[in-house]
């Protein structure tokens, strides 16, 4: 999972990355395309006024020149009207003219030259308007006729529509270097937001199959609880039963423990009233003891005392038989059941065979009750019962 978190970082850095790159690239050349396409927007601007200012102006000179030959052939005042018009406007858009020319830096022209030829022509057409106002339209039609006023005017036409051309040359390569610009600027546009597409499209994946990795890890780790509370309920159980198997073979040790115990502190008992008869016979000396005095002392040293003897020994050899077994238990750890058959009917006889001889516990018993002890008797029976589990 940690690889996989680390995968995602590095992804969607790099793809974070990327997107920068390619924004700042579209931006970077958005901005060089739009400065190129304001560079030729103004270029051409300029261009057009140049163009402008040089067509108005040879506009006026023909409009004063028709005006002039009209007034000279009818001498209509409307001519006249016309012609001083033209003159009047042909001042300021000459102005105009030079100013634009002196601003640009693609049309060089000889401003004096230029400059002259229009004077003579503007002189020339005042020159025939007022012989014709005075009345001598011969003459004024005698210099028209010289041609004078022609070659002035060819002088100028030549000038300015060398200047038109030129600037309509310019207009032209502007305009297709503006639509070149315009169509650069679109597959610059288009290729980044096809690059972006594809750059949202990869982190879009990228985050898809991490959700995903996610998900399913999130599935896994539901599964996971799931088995893990199983298994803890299993566990439970196990150790439920576990400490009652425990409960239970504590139960047993202490009651298996208990009966050696039981039978160690009644023989011991047993060893006590034996030594009890013996003193008795020891303690008449000189003077005899009674028969019941030999007989008791007798039976406490050639029965009581070795049986209880005999039983304290198998008593100590059966707890340190369940002592080893308790060991041996706690270090194999726990063990599957293995059941066995038992012999029952074996197991009965053998028990049969150990059961006392009836003439000694009847003797014990008579014994007992001549000498009218109740806790002689109750040790007899008891020694009796464990005799038998023995």
């Amino acid at each position: 999972m940690q690889s996989r978190r680390s995968a995602f970082i590095r992804n969607t850095l790099a793809a974070l990355v990327a997107g920068g790159l390619v924004l700042l690239g579209i931006i970077a050349s958005t901005l060089y395309l739009v400065y190129e396409t304001q560079t030729y927007s103004d270029n051409l601007i300029a261009s057009r006024r140049v163009r402008s200012a040089t067509a108005d102006l040879l506009l006026m000179l023909q409009q004063a020149e028709s005006g002039q030959r009209g007034y000279l052939l009818t001498l209509d005042p409307d001519f006249l009207a016309n012609y001083r018009e033209a003159i009047a406007q042909l001042r300021d858009r000459q102005g105009r003219f030079e100013a634009t020319i002196r601003d640009n830096a693609f049309v060089k022209v000889e401003l004096g030259d230029l400059q002259k030829a229009i004077a003579a022509k503007a002189m020339e057409l005042d020159q025939t308007i007022d012989l014709a106002e005075a009345g001598r339209q011969a003459e004024a039609v005698e210099i028209v006729k010289s041609g004078l006023g022609f070659e002035h005017m060819a002088e100028v036409q030549d000038v300015l529509q060398s200047i038109i051309a030129h600037a309509d040359e310019r207009v032209a390569a502007q305009v297709v270097s503006q639509i070149r610009m315009a169509n650069i600027l679109r597959a610059t546009t288009i290729a980044g937001a096809l690059a972006i597409v594809m750059l949202l499209a990869g982190a879009v994946f990228i985050i898809s199959r991490y959700v995903r990795e996610i998900q399913k890890v999130q599935e896994e780790l539901r599964v996971l609880n799931t088995s893990l509370e199983g298994r803890v309920r299993e566990r439970t159980e196990d150790l439920m039963q576990a400490n009652q198997e425990i409960q239970r073979y504590a139960y047993i040790v202490t009651h298996d423990l208990r009966a050696p115990l039981v039978n160690i502190m009644g023989f011991t008992a047993e060893l006590e009233s034996a030594l009890k008869a013996i003193h008795r016979l020891v303690d008449a000396g000189e003077a005899g003891p009674s028969d019941d005095i030999r007989e008791e002392a007798r039976l406490a040293a050639k029965e009581d005392l070795p049986e209880a003897i005999n039983f304290i020994r198998s008593s100590t050899r059966k707890m340190d038989g369940l002592i080893n077994a308790i060991l041996k238990i706690s270090r194999d750890g726990r063990r599957p059941l293995q059941p066995e058959p038992i012999d029952l009917e074996a197991i009965v006889r053998a028990s049969g065979r150990r059961a006392p001889a009836p003439d000694s516990r009847s003797r014990r018993a008579a014994r007992c009750l001549h000498q009218g002890a109740r806790s002689c008797l109750g040790q007899v029976l008891h020694r009796a019962d464990h005799r038998k589990s023995f």
